[in-house]
């Protein structure tokens, strides 16, 4: 039985889904407007990580910025 064709982007959309391709331009696009979302200062010590089942983890330089980060986090 031949399947009937299918739209492009209805095909790319459930390939990127198995594949993990959403989440990794979630990622990314948290990436590219991090410094303007967080300011400068921030930026310059820490780093958005992963995206798991929609929370953000970040990297930061040193445990005190860590703390910063904690008290900051509702307004980010």
């Amino acid at each position: 039985m031949r399947r009937k064709p299918g739209r492009v982007g209805d095909i790319l959309k459930s390939s990127f889904g198995r594949l993990g391709v959403n989440k990794r331009l979630k990622e990314y696009m948290v990436s590219r407007v991090w410094n303007d979302v967080v300011g400068n200062e921030i930026a310059r010590r820490a780093r958005p990580g992963r995206l798991i089942k929609g929370k953000l983890y970040v990297t930061v330089s040193t445990s005190p910025w860590m703390t910063e980060l904690t008290h900051l986090k509702e307004r980010l």
